[in-house]
């Protein structure tokens, strides 16, 4: 078997209004997830609903997401992407 060096990369992250979005408490989006099926890295999509977007305003740009598989946690922007914004 071939020997495989891992290399960390760590997303670039920038603010919201430099990305230019801007996500609402209630948005429902699609998260990206990865996990080793089969000896393969695969990644999936999962819907969640925005609950908390306190770490766009401190500039981490993550948002706080719950997801149809009940996971609660902070997601980075790069890995959302907008299904429906939340009537306000």
């Amino acid at each position: 078997m071939e020997e495989v060096e891992w290399v960390f990369v760590m997303p670039e992250q920038r603010t919201t209004e430099e990305v230019g979005v801007n996500y609402n408490i209630g948005d429902l989006v699609n998260i990206k997830y990865c996990r080793v099926v089969k000896d393969t890295l695969k990644f999936f999509w999962v819907p969640g609903v925005i609950t908390d977007r306190a770490g766009a305003i401190d500039g981490t740009g993550e948002y706080k997401v719950l997801t149809l598989d009940g996971k609660h946690d902070w997601s980075p922007l790069n890995d959302l992407l907008l299904i429906q914004r939340a009537e306000t």
